[in-house]
């Protein structure tokens, strides 16, 4: 009975978030247009950006921004550990971007 469950269970899991339809979408016209509609909008931006990030972390959410290749002017990270600010930087280094680090806060 366990395993008839296991199975039942594996199966919806598959039916419901199935990677290989699931990225059908980025082949589809309508992701294609989508895209160009944000390239498009994107390359009418005058001012780059800036950014606060808190709890940056390691800076996955700036990598995001970086890829989406939005103007990004300054980012400010607000992290309290310290390997995570130092992962950051070695992340972020030589990317043509102001980056300010705080590392402190008020108590």
């Amino acid at each position: 009975a366990c395993l008839t469950a296991n199975r039942e269970e594996a199966k919806f899991e598959n039916e419901e978030f199935n990677e290989a339809s699931d990225s059908s979408i980025y082949g589809s016209l309508a992701y294609e247009k989508c895209c160009k509609n944000f390239q498009h909008f994107q390359k009418d931006q005058r001012r780059p950006l800036r950014v606060l990030d808190l709890f940056s972390g390691i800076g996955s959410g700036v990598v995001v921004l970086k890829r989406l290749k939005l103007p990004i002017h300054t980012i400010v990270h607000v992290e309290h550990d310290p390997v995570a600010v130092e992962v950051c930087k070695a992340n972020h280094r030589d990317d043509r971007i102001t980056h300010h680090y705080v590392t402190t806060f008020e108590e």
